[in-house]
């Protein structure tokens, strides 16, 4: 039993690219036993779209997604 964690930061997270893109990430990862720590970065203006991002992935309850950090500050 693998016990990996990854942690992804990723930037312009309340945008369309990334809206698209991470409920893809688990089809990148070679070990279906891996989780990750999603790290969500936008600007301030951005706040409340990246809560909506983050209650939305949050729904899906996908087993790779240990946990969500949503954030304005580098």
């Amino acid at each position: 039993m693998n016990n990996k964690t990854l942690t992804i930061t990723v930037t312009g997270a309340a945008g369309q690219i990334a809206y698209a893109l991470l409920p893809r990430l688990a089809e990148l990862l070679i070990d279906v036993e891996t989780k990750i720590i999603l790290k969500l970065l936008d600007v301030e203006a951005a706040q409340s779209r990246l809560e909506s991002v983050a209650m939305e992935l949050s729904d899906c309850a996908f087993s790779w997604l240990e946990q969500i950090v949503v954030t304005t500050d580098l």
